[in-house]
């Protein structure tokens, strides 16, 4: 991504939690620590309370 946007970017990876867990992600994200991250929906849904329908357990 550097060489493609002529330096305005910058993207360092960190991959199998190595940043801490998903609702430490969360935080971090929450506080500008990082920008971007991918994780299931459930430690969002303590942040956004409108996703928590999707993450319910079901009565079958």
């Amino acid at each position: 991504m550097d060489k493609a946007s002529s330096g305005k970017y910058t993207i360092e990876l960190f991959s199998n939690g190595s940043l801490g867990d998903q609702p430490k992600a969360v935080q971090m994200l929450k506080s500008g620590e990082i920008d971007v991250a991918e994780f299931s929906s459930a430690p969002l849904s303590d942040v956004v309370p409108g996703l928590a329908f999707s993450t319910a357990p079901t009565n079958p």
